[in-house]
């Protein structure tokens, strides 16, 4: 008769050695498709969430209109009637009375910071909007609607110069 220590090291009969091949693995080939079935949905919804194209608006549809819904981005062409630091506001160049705000993205705290050595494009911005308010050339202004009766903020002036280059002023998203 065997000892019972014997026993017990011994392994059943029926089992197989283990080796790396005979480890058990999940079936890949069954669980492939229900994993893409539940990430496709998901995928397609983050992407058409974050998609939003830019529409065009005549400066006479938004003074009218407004600007839209809270998220909603615009492009329109006006001219500039005046500038400060945190605002910029167009109008038709007829009508003194049509006038529409738009908001100037402040800096954030990396271009104050920046700022300290040069310049940044915020005031590089600023200081080309300064010298367009003195001409009157038309502006394409591309912002982003705050809803209600909130100002937009502005993104992007592009324009042409004297010189019929385009110029752009990118301030930030």
């Amino acid at each position: 008769m065997p000892s019972p220590s014997s026993s017990l090291s011994r392994r059943p009969s029926h089992a197989r050695p283990t080796s790396p091949a005979n480890i058990s693995r999940p079936n890949l080939h069954r669980w492939l498709p229900r994993i893409g079935c539940l990430l496709l949905p998901l995928a397609v919804a983050c992407a058409s969430a974050s998609y939003q194209p830019v529409s065009e608006r005549s400066f006479e549809n938004l003074v009218a209109e407004g600007c839209g819904r809270e998220g909603a981005r615009i492009t329109t062409t006006a001219k500039i009637n005046r500038v400060y630091e945190d605002s910029v506001m167009l109008w038709d160049g007829a009508d003194p009375e049509t006038v529409v705000s738009m908001r100037v993205r402040e800096a954030g705290l990396g271009a104050r910071t920046k700022g300290l050595v040069t310049k940044t494009r915020f005031e590089r911005g600023y200081e080309e909007l300064k010298g367009l308010e003195k001409r009157d050339w038309p502006v394409t202004v591309t912002a982003t609607c705050r809803g209600g009766d909130v100002p937009p903020v502005v993104t992007r002036f592009s324009y042409r110069n004297a010189d019929n280059e385009r110029r752009e002023i990118e301030l930030g998203d």
